[in-house]
């Protein structure tokens, strides 16, 4: 059984890492939403998952100082220094996000599920796919510091990494061989 560990640190460290798009233009200067709308948390955490592969997203972030984030059951961040990303100005160029369109919002959380390609080499082939499902918890007020309200207090993210890139997000025909093939270590 060939194991999907090799990615898990790379994985781990940028679990919601994602390319969606450049930022749109003009987005630096739009001014940001205000109210706890489902609009509004939608766009507070697209810009996060924006953020986390596409350093030129990494102002739009709102992330409450005390921020709390979990990665498959770990708790891996008590403050919004510790999340990782690239570099202001800077694009990943291992990882694309898609699919980060299905997203459901209830009360001050959202869910989103969504894909992350991962590639060993900038101009490799796509080697992995990461399933991700990603709540966020959002605050509002002084509870985020500095940044514009509302910001986003808790992240926890489940994720499993496939071992080939450009999976489908709802495959359309069962795999003859489903019984290796749903669990996060399944077989290529």
């Amino acid at each position: 059984m060939k194991s999907n560990f090799r990615l898990l640190p790379s994985v781990l460290a940028l679990s919601a890492i994602g390319v969606l798009a450049a930022v749109p233009a003009g987005a630096q200067n739009k001014t940001p939403c205000a109210d706890m709308s489902r609009n509004c948390l939608i766009e507070v955490a697209r810009a996060y998952i924006d953020a986390r592969a596409d350093g030129r997203a990494r102002p739009l972030m709102r992330l409450a100082p005390d921020l709390m984030r979990w990665e498959n059951g770990l708790l891996t961040a008590t403050k919004s220094s510790e999340i990782a990303g690239p570099a202001d100005g800077v694009v990943s160029k291992t990882l694309a996000v898609r699919d980060a369109n299905r997203v459901l919002v209830d009360g001050d959380e959202a869910v989103f599920f969504w894909l992350l390609d991962r590639r060993e080499k900038p101009e490799g082939p796509y080697t992995a796919t990461v399933h991700l499902i990603e709540r966020f918890k959002f605050a509002q007020g002084k509870a985020c510091g500095d940044v514009a309200s509302p910001c986003i207090s808790e992240i926890e993210v489940v994720f499993c990494a496939a071992p080939h890139g450009g999976e489908t997000t709802l495959p359309k025909e069962k795999n003859p061989s489903w019984a290796r093939m749903y669990l996060c270590n399944r077989e290529g």
